[in-house]
């Protein structure tokens, strides 16, 4: 059982050593954020026709671009490296209760005793400076894991090596330990002088695998204590698995110098090892790589001490960059703490000082830069991401570099930028989309094109690209594999703009927007391109929602196109002419050409005249409020069904919007004495003398009768 449970565990380890790698080489951590935004072009387009009535409105492109935004640190990496942590400094502790044999009592109080003189000797701090003190002190202890794990792992490949090679015959273990050995020294040769040495010599074995595979053998070698495997390795991998989540590029770097210092010692001493212990089996061919923990003249661990102080040697004979770096990785990680707990300052002031360790790792300086866009200091973020690209270019930071000159009107210092990055990452789609929206701004059409272009053919399946594409060419295309709210819109604005309307019901379904406006430019130029084709969408509900507003003003005019298309016209525009008359600014001034055409088109809109019911009436008084003809026939039967008030109603909005119609004041004329407005129906006949005098004359009788039966109504 107890076998079982040390498999188990050495296999979780083994897992959480190949998720380190997984961060490390795939799933990188974005320090600097690059967010999709979308802004609402507005262009020109003819968005309704009637007889000779064109209606020429305002359509809406989507513009997609990328604009940098804040990332703060994640709090989920530092839960876990913590639980790895605490798990492994009890199975320490144990360990070194079974060897001394103390017991839990004395053991307890020791510590209990060792904390309480810690913290009764530390001066009055505040919350944020204890639970920073006690993360450097677990991390000093968590680097001293690592070093010690990095050191007795570093024989773990020689020994698998001098395993692998062993046949039945000595030449030929020979052999195979002679090219095996050569490899691996080689590469670990290749890996330091181009990590670390700067030669550029080729390719090479990364210094990671190195590390990692000597972590999983040592781990699996049965040879060492198992709870000093199991709690080096906890707190070992719990620092670096800290380290590679949250991108402290610091650590990591200094991680990788150690491990290939240890290796590239213990590379050289352990032929001597051999040799020095096992010469003579070795030459019988004996499978000595079963007693090597059992050496009768120079034991293992002798060579672990020297391998400790030759590595600490080596490390400080290079002005202790792996060092300088460690301090810095632990600087970084308490700036990440700080800022989890909104101590912004003692953040910024950590990060600062991991920069005066190690200038240019990327996290400090990315961590700064955000730091930097939340304040609103683009001066300083700009600095921070200029830095990073030292030593650590990025798609992101050249993107976000390039947006903050834009935002200080620095669109040539944006593109000189990005034509940079353009170098470095090519085929890049932030950097291209970024490129044409610069020269877009610098009004170069071609060049703006030409990018848009560039990153479409890159990119075919990408939507943003495909939107862009359209957007900036104003050309449907046909063949187009996806479809989503941006292309649809940009689709519908190129066919409003070349005057094209829907002939058919319209596939698209009934949304729910939010506040992404491409949902909202594609909800408006649906509307304005299907019409009264399109299902009725609940505009009065969003309004109440608040996003007329604030998200989308326009949604007061898509309420009311609604209204006008769905066979209530007159209720349109009440609402739009209101909308109209309440604004201030005058910005919605272009809305009343839309609500002179409505006008216009209804007289021309003819309907059928309506049955002789009162639903047939109210319908087509509804629908066609301004054809003589059908009102006066729904009047009609509106007085015959005892509704007068709701045929006084209808006339008398007729005779208001159409003031200069000589019918629609004869037929409000009528309707008002039958109502008892005498007053206004003899303002509406005066009206009717100035513009039809012919028909005020051939109709002068009729109105002086119901003006006697008016007036005999009122004094009975």
């Amino acid at each position: 059982m107890q076998q079982k449970i040390q498999t188990i565990v050495l296999s979780l380890l083994s897992y959480l050593c190949l998720s380190c790698l997984v961060f490390l080489f795939w799933l990188k951590p974005e320090l600097i954020q690059v967010n999709e935004i979308s802004e609402l072009i507005p262009d020109q387009g003819t968005v309704d026709q009637n007889q000779a009535l064109q209606l020429q409105s305002t359509i809406l492109f989507v513009r997609q671009s990328f604009n940098l935004s804040v990332i703060t640190p994640a709090s989920w990496p530092l839960v876990i490296s913590f639980s790895l942590f605490s798990i492994g400094l009890s199975v320490l502790i144990v360990l070194f209760k079974k060897s001394t044999r103390i017991s839990w009592d004395y053991l307890g109080s020791g510590l209990v005793l060792g904390l309480g003189i810690i913290f009764w000797s530390l001066p009055q701090i505040n919350t944020t400076e204890l639970l920073l003190f006690l993360s450097d002190q677990l991390n000093m202890l968590g680097i001293a894991a690592l070093m010690a794990l990095s050191i007795l792992s570093s024989s773990a490949i020689p020994q698998a090596i001098f395993q692998i090679g062993h046949t039945n015959s000595y030449s030929l273990s020979l052999k195979n330990w002679t090219i095996l050995a050569g490899f691996y020294a080689g590469n670990l040769f290749l890996s330091y002088a181009n990590t670390h040495l700067y030669w550029d010599l080729g390719l090479h074995i990364p210094p990671i695998l190195f590390g990692i595979a000597s972590w999983i053998l040592f781990l699996w070698d049965d040879k060492h204590h198992g709870l000093l495997r199991i709690g080096l390795g906890f707190i070992a991998i719990a620092v670096l698995f800290n380290w590679a989540s949250l991108g402290n590029d610091a650590g990591i770097a200094a991680w990788e110098h150690w491990t290939l210092i240890c290796h590239l010692t213990m590379a050289i001493l352990f032929p001597l090892f051999l040799i020095s212990n096992f010469q003579t089996p070795i030459r019988q061919n004996l499978p000595v790589y079963k007693i090597t923990h059992k050496a009768p003249r120079v034991p293992l661990n002798l060579i672990y001490i020297g391998i400790c102080i030759l590595s600490i040697a080596w490390v400080f004979a290079r002005n202790g960059s792996a060092w300088h770096q460690v301090k810095a990785a632990l600087a970084n990680q308490s700036g990440d703490i700080a800022w989890l707990l909104h101590d912004k300052k003692q953040a910024e002031f950590a990060y600062q000082h991991a920069m005066g360790h190690s200038k240019l790792n990327g996290q400090s300086s990315f961590r700064l830069a955000n730091l930097a866009l939340e304040a609103h200091d683009l001066e300083t973020a700009a600095y921070y991401l200029s830095t990073s690209q030292l030593k650590h270019p990025t798609d992101a930071s050249y993107v976000g570099l390039a947006n903050i000159f834009q935002q200080e009107n620095q669109y040539f210092q944006a593109l000189f930028t990005l034509q940079k990055a353009n170098q470095i990452f090519p085929e890049n789609l932030r950097i291209l989309t970024q490129m044409a929206r610069t020269y877009e701004s610098l009004q170069i059409v071609d060049s703006a094109q030409y990018f848009y272009q560039k990153a479409a053919l890159a990119f075919p399946k990408n939507a943003l690209a495909q939107a862009n594409l359209l957007y900036s060419q104003k050309k449907v295309i046909l063949d187009l594999p996806i479809d989503n709210p941006s292309i649809h819109t940009n689709k519908l604005a190129i066919l409003l703009k070349n005057g094209t309307f829907a002939t058919d019901t319209p596939s698209i379904e009934n949304l729910d927007p939010t506040g992404d406006l491409r949902d909202w430019a594609n909800i408006y130029n649906s509307m304005l391109y299907f019409k009264g084709k399109l299902d009725i969408l609940p505009t009065q509900r969003w309004i109440a929602k608040g996003y007329g507003n604030t998200i989308f003003p326009e949604l007061l005019l898509l309420d009311a196109w609604q209204d006008y298309y769905h066979q209530k016209p007159l209720r349109a525009l009440e609402k739009l002419s209101l909308v109209v008359d309440s604004d201030a600014t005058g910005k919605l001034d272009a809305y009343k050409n839309i609500v002179d055409y409505w006008r216009k088109s209804m007289r021309m809109t003819r309907g059928q005249l309506p049955k002789k019911d009162l639903k047939s009436a109210l319908l087509a008084i509804e629908a066609y409020p301004f054809q003589p003809d059908i009102l006066q026939e729904a009047i009609l039967i509106l007085n015959t069904n005892k509704r007068e008030k709701q045929a006084y109603e209808a006339s008398l909005q007729a005779a208001r919007w159409n003031e200069n119609e000589a019918v629609f004041q004869w037929i409000y004329a009528l309707q008002a004495l039958k109502m008892g407005e005498i007053d206004y129906a003899k303002e509406a006949m005066n009206r009717l003398n100035i513009l039809d005098k012919k028909l005020f004359t051939a109709s002068k009788s009729v109105f002086d009768k119901e003006l006697q039966q008016a007036v005999a109504r009122q004094k009975f």
